[in-house]
C-alpha cells in the first residue's frame, strides 16, 4: 500500500496458475480492485460483453491477471493495455517472459526494479535497472546477477530504502538551496559598487568567513532533517527532468530568497553609513578615495608638492582646498593642525569617527546581515511543500549549528585581535537587527509559496518554484 501511494507500481510476476496468483494478491495487497472476470461474474456474463454491455464498470475494473501463454502473441497495442492498469499480475510465466515483461516496461520510460531468489529470475535481475536478490533464500546465480541484496528477504525493507532514498535526496537539494541562497547579497552588492563606484560592502576575508564558517555546519545540518509527511505521497521523479539542482532551485535561491537576502544587506549598507553621517548621495563615485589612504574624500592630511606632510596648513585649509570638499561637510569649529595621524574626520554633531572605523562598521554590519538572513533561509529550507510549522523544529543538530552560529559572530565581531586580523569591529545594537525583518519576510514569504503549492497543485507557483 505504501508503495502504491508512493506512486510505485507493484507488478507480480510469478509461475503459479492464474487463480492461484490472483488469490496470493489479493491477501498481500497487490490487487485490491475487480478485474474484468470479476465484474462478468457479478453482471453474469461473459468477459467480453462486459465492454459492450456495461461500459461503466468496464471502467472501473482496475486490476488484471495475465497469464504466460498470452504473452508470446503480445503486439505493442496488447502491452499498453496491460500496463496500463495499476494492479498487474502475471501468471504461469517462464524466464524468458519474465525478461520481456521487463523490457517492456522500461520501452515505456519506466525504471524497473526486480525481487527473484531463484535461477530462473536470473536474467530478469540483471536487466532490470535495479536487480533485488534474496540474501536467505537466494541462490548465489541469483545474487551474483542483482545490484543489490535484500539481507532480510523483507520487502517491506525495499519500501524503507525508497523512502530514505527520497529523504536523502531531498535533503541534499535543500542544502544546495540553502548554500546557493547567501551568493545574492555576496555578489549583487559588489555588483553595484563596481558599477556606482560605492565603497566596496563587505572584504573577501569576510565573505571567506560566511562561505567557510557560519555556512558549513548549517549546510551540513540537513543531513539530519527528518522526511516531510507526505514524502511516500509523492510520484516518482522523472530522472531526465527532475534533477538535483534544476532551474527551478537556482529560481528559488538566487530571484526569490536571494533577492530578499540581498535587500537586507543593501538596507544595512546604507542605514549604517547614513546613521554614521555620511548620506548615500555622498557615496557615489568615492570608491578609490575609500581605498586610497593618501587621498580621502574628506577631512585629510595636507602634503606639500614633494609629498612631505605640511604641519602649518591649517584642518578647515586641508579639508577645503586640498582635497576639494565643500565647507558645508566639514566642521569648522575644529580647529586642529594637520598631521600624519589625521586621516579622516566627519562633520557630525554626534561627533567626529575615523573613516577607517566607518568603514569597519558598515563590513561589520552588512556581514551580520547576511547571517542572519541565512537564518531566514535555513527555516524555509527545511522544507519543500509544507509549512514549517507542519514540519517542526525538532532537527536538534540544526538548532545547535544556529547556536553556534551565534556563537561564531560574537567572536568575530567583539573579540580583540580577531577584529584586527578581519577587520572587524563593535557596532551598536540597532546595527544588529537591521535585516531581522527582512529574516521574517524571507519566511512569511515563503509560506505563503507554500501555500499556494498545496491549495493549487499543479498551478504556475508550483511549475516555478516548487525544486
Amino acid at each position: 500500500h505504501k508503495c502504491q501511494t508512493a506512486g510505485i507500481t507493484v507488478i507480480m510476476v510469478t509461475g503459479d496458475h492464474p487463480i492461484t496468483a490472483k488469490a496470493i494478491a489479493k491477501e498481500v495487497g497487490i490487487i485490491h480492485g475487480e478485474t474484468i472476470e470479476d465484474v462478468a461474474k457479478r453482471m453474469k456474463c461473459s468477459p467480453k460483453e462486459v465492454a459492450e454491455k456495461y461500459p461503466e464498470e468496464a471502467k472501473k475494473v482496475t486490476a488484471i491477471v495475465v497469464a504466460g501463454v498470452q504473452i508470446k502473441d503480445f503486439v505493442d497495442a496488447d502491452w499498453d493495455r496491460v500496463l496500463a492498469h495499476p494492479e498487474v499480475v502475471f501468471a504461469r510465466t517462464t524466464p524468458e517472459q519474465k525478461l520481456i515483461i521487463v523490457e517492456q516496461n522500461q520501452c515505456r520510460n519506466r525504471i524497473v526494479a526486480v525481487t527473484g531468489d531463484g535461477v530462473n529470475d536470473s536474467p530478469a535481475l540483471k536487466k532490470a535497472d535495479i536487480g533485488v536478490a534474496m540474501g536467505i533464500s537466494g541462490s548465489d546465480v541469483s545474487k551474483e546477477a542483482a545490484k543489490m541484496v535484500l539481507l532480510d528477504d523483507n520487502f517491506a525493507s525495499i519500501v524503507s530504502g525508497v523512502e530514505e532514498g527520497r529523504l536523502i535526496f531531498d535533503n541534499l537539494k535543500k542544502s544546495i538551496a540553502y548554500t546557493l541562497e547567501h551568493l545574492g547579497p555576496e555578489v549583487i552588492p559588489y555588483l553595484i559598487s563596481f558599477i556606482l563606484e560605492t565603497p566596496i560592502p563587505l572584504t573577501t576575508i569576510l565573505i571567506l568567513c560566511i562561505d567557510l564558517g557560519t555556512d558549513i555546519a548549517p549546510a551540513i545540518s540537513f543531513a539530519y532533517e527528518v522526511p516531510e509527511s507526505d514524502i511516500m505521497d509523492r510520484p516518482p521523479r522523472n530522472p531526465k527532468v527532475d534533477k538535483l539542482a534544476g532551474w527551478r532551485l537556482f529560481l528559488f535561491s538566487y530571484l526569490m530568497i536571494g533577492i530578499l537576502e540581498t535587500a537586507a544587506t543593501l538596507f544595512t549598507y546604507f542605514i549604517v553609513f547614513n546613521t554614521e553621517g555620511i548620506p548615500s548621495s555622498y557615496l557615489l563615485g568615492t570608491a578609490k578615495d575609500w581605498e586610497d589612504p593618501d587621498y580621502l574624500r574628506g577631512c585629510c592630511t595636507a602634503k606639500n608638492a614633494d609629498g612631505t606632510v605640511n604641519t602649518n596648513m591649517s584642518f578647515e585649509s586641508a579639508c577645503c582646498t586640498t582635497c576639494q570638499i565643500p565647507a558645508s561637510y566639514i566642521n569648522l569649529g575644529y580647529d586642529q593642525k594637520c598631521d600624519a595621524s589625521v586621516m579622516w574626520l566627519w562633520d557630525q554633531a554626534t561627533g567626529l569617527p575615523f573613516r577607517d572605523e566607518i568603514w569597519r562598521k558598515v563590513n561589520t554590519a552588512v556581514w551580520f546581515s547576511i547571517v542572519v538572513g541565512q537564518w531566514g533561509g535555513i527555516v524555509v529550507c527545511k522544507t519543500r511543500k509544507l509549512s514549517v510549522f507542519q514540519q517542526g523544529m525538532w532537527n536538534w543538530p540544526m538548532n545547535y549549528t544556529l547556536i553556534f552560529e551565534v556563537a561564531l559572530s560574537f567572536f568575530i565581531i567583539m573579540t580583540p585581535g580577531v577584529q584586527d586580523v578581519l577587520g572587524t569591529t563593535g557596532i551598536q545594537p540597532i546595527y544588529w537587527f537591521t535585516a531581522a525583518p527582512f529574516a521574517f519576510g524571507i519566511v512569511v514569504f515563503d509560506e505563503i509559496r507554500k501555500w499556494s503549492i498545496r491549495r493549487y497543485p499543479g498551478g504556475w507557483v508550483e511549475f516555478i518554484s516548487y525544486y
